[in-house]
């Protein structure tokens, strides 16, 4: 009878450890087939789409962990846009470049596993990708112009896929989503061989992964980079993007060079702006996405926090990208903090920081649009 109980837990055993095995196997191919898919769920959409998110930047890491992210998940946010910029990273901490990389990438791939435990999508940007450049940055004329910087920043965009495609819940690659270069009077531009530059990149992502890419068009991200762009990238994986700060006298008063004091809805450089301006002011590129059947993704927008009529110019915003079914996420959680949601200013007009522990307005906006997440 002993002899014939331990036969049976023995079989017992190895048909559980068949079991364990087959649901490794079996979980191994679900993987496979998620990377070979690019993430995409069965309607044939990205994970999560519509995006409804916020941006997070590896500028100043402090106060981004775990709990944070839990706090944003249950905002409803379903993506969040990670824009990795070690340069700045390794100057504010005052670390040499190769170890500014490393630590943003493994504060990277922290926020990632974070993200994933909440069932939250990640898309990839960064800022910089040559590791020597201080003075010669993305948007200088010699970057355009050197073969070297753009061979550079090709072998860093493959480093950064290699080591973070292997996560289900990063859907998209975002590289150079404000393709410029500006002459020495200010005027920035579509660098000439940004569409050239872009296949280089568009190919070395597809060497190692067959996720999202996201390609923006125009100078500085501006939705009219789309008014001479007519024929689709052959490449069902990509996103066609934008970036939203229209108009900049308004959204960006008072930062550096831009002057003046305007309200919103009003009249800003000779045009009245109001929900109806931002709708005619995307009408083109949404015509365009809708006739060759493409998916829109605004990867910033954002109004400086003293801006007077600044919530009516974010639900005007977001009412008109709701419409036409384009996806976005808002600048920024972290890093500075006149795109801050969660600060007003103490008077109007005033840049002098008041970090309410009440709800702003702001806040509530973005909640009541990421809410239709979970509707």
């Amino acid at each position: 009878m002993r002899t014939l109980l331990i036969l049976f837990f023995g079989l017992l055993l190895l048909q559980c450890s068949a079991d364990q095995d087959l649901e490794k196997v079996l979980a191994m191919e679900n993987a496979s087939n998620d990377l070979q898919r690019g993430s995409y769920d069965n309607s044939g959409t990205p994970l999560n789409w519509p995006w409804r998110g916020i941006n997070i930047t590896s500028k100043d890491t402090i106060g981004v962990n775990e709990n944070r992210i839990k706090e944003v998940k249950d905002l409803g946010v379903n993506t969040i846009r990670i824009v990795i910029d070690a340069r700045t990273f390794s100057i504010n901490y005052d670390l040499d470049i190769e170890e500014g990389i490393d630590q943003n990438l493994i504060w990277c791939e922290n926020i990632i596993k974070w993200c994933a435990k909440e069932g939250i999508v990640v898309i990839i940007e960064s800022l910089d990708y040559t590791h020597n450049q201080e003075k010669v940055n993305i948007t200088s004329p010699e970057f355009w112009e050197s073969e070297v910087a753009l061979n550079e920043a090709i072998n860093y965009i493959e480093e950064l896929v290699i080591r973070l495609d292997k996560y289900e819940n990063v859907v998209a690659y975002d590289f150079f989503s404000e393709p410029t270069a500006v002459s020495l009077d200010g005027v920035g531009v579509r660098p000439p061989n940004w569409y050239g530059f872009f296949d280089k990149l568009l190919q070395t992502v597809r060497n190692n992964s067959n996720k999202y890419v996201v390609f923006t068009p125009g100078a500085w991200g501006l939705p009219n980079g789309y008014h001479d762009f007519k024929t689709p990238i052959d490449d069902e994986k990509i996103i066609y993007g934008f970036h939203y700060y229209n108009p900049h006298t308004y959204t960006h008063q008072g930062i550096n060079n831009w002057a003046g004091i305007f309200n919103y809805p009003d009249v800003i450089n000779d045009k009245h702006w109001n929900e109806n301006a931002i709708r005619n002011d995307i009408e083109y590129v949404s015509k365009w996405a809708k006739e060759n059947d493409k998916l829109l993704y605004v990867g910033e927008f954002s109004v400086v926090r003293w801006a007077e009529g600044k919530e009516q110019y974010i639900e005007d915003v977001l009412n008109v990208f709701e419409e036409n079914n384009i996806s976005y996420t808002y600048w920024v959680l972290n890093e500075w903090v006149g795109w801050n949601m969660d600060y007003e200013p103490i008077e109007k007009n005033s840049t002098i920081l008041n970090k309410t522990p009440e709800k702003t307005k702001t806040r509530q906006i973005l909640e009541n649009f990421w809410s239709k997440n979970n509707q």
